[in-house]
């Protein structure tokens, strides 16, 4: 073995400095070498956040629609789901239409009934309890597809929380007895809706409150048949979303901004609000 070459302690150590000093201009960078670093000049942290806002200005909006467009197909995915349970309960129940019945109580408050698709006044309701009473719900047994994602109504008793409840239901489809004797009069089979994909089941509401929702027909000379009972939201896009008793749910956008004024609503004061309300009245059931 060849003997190792014998060298002076300043020697070794001059040798060890040349091995880790950098050798060109991206070791030192690398190294860190403080001189040759340079930080960024107030005008090119301008330039930076300038184009942030530029991009955020650009993202923003299409953000806002993304959350939007999911919000209507989480909608009508709960109306098609309460649509799918109230085709269950009537074949159940011999064809016969979930409850919708509501009217004054004892005390004169206006509520849904006992033994309806959904209990007591959407207004005022600060839990669940009266959906997960109605009959409807063992078919659905989720609370939370009673409530459209864009709802941002909230109760009247000023506590600022949100309803629990934002859809109703056709009054003339097994609802108050009240009307049952007038033309187009209360339908309480299946089997005698005449045209069930043209005909109109759940809503979503602007002023939601009882169970049913109230609108009057048109062509037979009723007095209140140009007004407004419950009022239809146009929270998206706006327009609403609407199921039909054959099944499907779609969304229709109104020519005029709707109320979400307390029912009874409000004359319709301009020809498109009144198109609008005589394209749904044309969605009651047909005598």
């Amino acid at each position: 073995m060849r003997p190792f070459p014998i060298m002076s302690d300043a020697a070794t150590a001059k040798v060890l400095v040349q091995s880790v000093r950098p050798r060109n201009q991206w070791e030192k960078f690398r190294a860190g070498a403080g001189p040759e670093r340079q930080a960024f000049t107030l005008l090119e942290l301008l330039v930076v956040i300038a184009v942030i806002a530029i991009l955020a200005a650009m993202l923003l909006p299409a953000l806002a629609r993304a959350k939007s467009s999911a919000q209507l197909s989480t909608c009508q995915n709960h109306l098609k789901q309460l649509q799918t349970g109230w085709l269950m309960y009537l074949h159940d129940h011999e064809d016969q239409i979930v409850p919708n019945k509501d009217g004054a109580d004892i005390t004169g408050k206006w509520v849904s009934f006992e033994g309806s698709w959904v209990l007591g006044d959407a207004t005022v309701d600060a839990g669940t309890t009266n959906i997960v009473n109605g009959v409807l719900f063992s078919y659905q047994p989720d609370v939370g597809i009673y409530r459209c994602p864009a709802d941002r109504s909230v109760l009247l008793d000023g506590s600022a929380r949100l309803r629990t409840r934002t859809y109703q239901l056709d009054m003339w489809l097994n609802g108050s007895t009240n009307y049952a004797s007038l033309p187009p009069y209360m339908q309480g089979k299946y089997s005698s809706l005449k045209n069930p994909a043209r005909v109109f089941v759940f809503i979503d509401s602007g002023n939601c409150d009882t169970c049913s929702f109230g609108i009057c027909p048109f062509g037979y000379g009723y007095q209140w048949e140009s007004q407004w009972f419950n009022s239809p939201t146009d929270r998206h896009g706006g327009g609403a979303n609407i199921s039909f008793a054959d099944g499907h749910a779609e969304h229709h956008r109104w020519r005029w901004p709707k109320s979400t004024a307390p029912s009874p609503g409000f004359t319709g004061q301009t020809v498109n609000d009144l198109v609008d309300l005589r394209w749904l009245q044309d969605l009651i059931p047909k005598e």
